[in-house]
């Protein structure tokens, strides 16, 4: 297993924004840094953080959270309706960072007009082991289903830190699988949706986002796990993953794990796929061997080769017959009937020698 431990004094630039950045290191493997006030100004706040930081599963599960779900001006900032990954992301910026929980302030967004004010404060302070007295006035907007948390330590150098540790271990995740998986994790968790078909089977799983340059290093991260993923949509802002084969490796990496209702909706998706997963080739001799036995309907063709009705109609049999293997033959009650053609034998003869 990989080790690294990172030295955040060494790593910190030398200027922000402009300004410059001061830093000191204190007693007990601490730092503390600002950045220094142009001028007859004041310098911007201090912060106090662990100087060594272990690069663990937790710690890039964080940096995936936050450049997934965190703000990328004030300070740092951290929102979700997922008690869970907040909770998580709050155990990132503790352990790792050495920042408390209690030092954050909080805003609850609720879609509830009826429900009191002290009780939502309550229930989340509760939840997230933050003070009643760190939250913010709840603001209620009725164009959300969810209550949204917002988590938030107000600072430029602070916001100098994350942004800092994610572009300088940019080219770490990307190489290193342990880490790359550990990132991605984060990036679904925050950005990531999972869809099923109306059968309820996974159909694919989609990381969102408008910034380019972020679509590229993800692709990058998940071709080192050896995902595939497909184009970007513009549209939608987001790239879909396809294939059994992308949703095993997804699953045996647990990259779809930190989300609760996101994990249980994913493997329960998954669990439905009974299909295999083959190439056109294989499939085109799945149904040239089916014909071979006798004329077919679509619906039988997709009962013995496992794929949906769907997929045959509109993908594979206007593949065969473009191609002259399969012929129309005539109807069975209002279902069209499909045979094998000369030449259809003949390319599954061929297959079979090979």
């Amino acid at each position: 297993m990989i080790c690294i431990i990172l030295d955040v004094y060494n790593i910190l630039p030398q200027n922000f924004e402009r300004k410059e950045l001061m830093k000191e290191i204190i007693e007990n493997g601490r730092i503390r840094f600002w950045l220094k006030s142009k001028g007859k100004g004041h310098d911007s706040k201090k912060f106090v953080v662990n100087r060594f930081i272990l690069l663990d599963d937790l710690f890039f599960e964080g940096l995936g959270l936050w450049q997934g779900e965190g703000s990328k001006s004030k300070g740092l900032y951290f929102g979700n309706n997922c008690p869970a990954l907040i909770n998580h992301f709050l155990n990132f910026v503790e352990e790792k960072l050495g920042i408390r929980r209690d030092e954050f302030r909080v805003t609850v967004n609720s879609p509830n007009l009826n429900r009191k004010e002290e009780l939502i404060k309550e229930r989340w302070s509760e939840l997230l082991r933050i003070p009643v007295k760190n939250f913010t006035n709840v603001c209620y907007d009725t164009r959300i289903r969810k209550e949204y948390v917002q988590v938030y330590i107000n600072g430029i150098a602070l916001l100098c830190l994350i942004k800092t540790l994610h572009e300088r271990l940019s080219k770490t995740i990307s190489r290193i699988i342990t880490y790359a998986a550990s990132y991605i994790r984060g990036i679904i968790a925050s950005e990531g949706s999972i869809h099923l078909k109306k059968s309820g089977v996974l159909s694919h799983v989609a990381i969102s986002t408008k910034n380019l340059e972020d679509i590229k290093f993800y692709k990058i991260c998940l071709t080192t796990l050896g995902i595939k993923s497909t184009k970007y949509q513009e549209k939608r802002c987001a790239f879909p993953i396809y294939g059994k084969r992308n949703f095993i490796k997804m699953l045996d990496l647990d990259l779809v794990s930190l989300h609760p209702e996101k994990k249980v909706k994913f493997e329960n998706g998954l669990m439905k796929i009974s299909r295999e997963v083959c190439s056109r080739k294989e499939m085109f001799k799945r149904i040239l061997v089916a014909l071979s036995e006798g004329n077919k309907t679509y619906d039988e063709l997709a009962s013995i080769t496992k794929k949906s009705r769907s997929v045959i109609q509109s993908h594979y049999i206007p593949l065969l017959e473009d191609l002259d293997l399969v012929r129309r033959v005539g109807k069975k009650k209002q279902a069209w009937l499909f045979g094998i053609t000369k030449k259809g034998k003949e390319w599954l003869k061929d297959q079979t020698l090979l």
